[in-house]
């Protein structure tokens, strides 16, 4: 299964998510509090995205991706709520193209540990 994580150095990114899109991290007893994010900051912690968030790492219509194509920088934005689009919006994501804004809000994407 695939892991999702930020840094503690960017804390600020996950308080960040969580309040934006309400992305939930897990800790070793639970859910992390989204008041308790920003204080992890100094820590050497990887903070995970939890399980019942991994669904808001999925392209939905509106957002727009950037990635490389044939090694040029390219900008998508996905503008069909159909099937197909939806598709090729999951095969650009296995292509290296990530999200970085959904409804005009800046997504900051998490590392990813296969």
């Amino acid at each position: 299964m695939t892991r999702c994580f930020y840094p503690a150095s960017r804390a600020h990114h996950a308080y960040s998510m969580a309040l934006d899109f309400g992305m939930k991290f897990k800790k070793r007893n639970g859910l992390w509090l989204t008041e308790s994010l920003p204080q992890i900051a100094g820590a050497s912690y990887q903070i995970e995205v939890a399980e019942e968030s991994l669904h808001l790492l999925e392209p939905q219509v509106g957002d727009i991706l950037r990635g490389d194509e044939h090694n040029v920088p390219s900008i998508r934005f996905m503008d069909v709520p159909d099937a197909e689009q939806m598709g090729a919006g999951a095969a650009m994501m296995r292509r290296g193209f990530k999200i970085i804004q959904r409804n005009g809000i800046p997504f900051h994407w998490p590392e990813v540990e296969p």
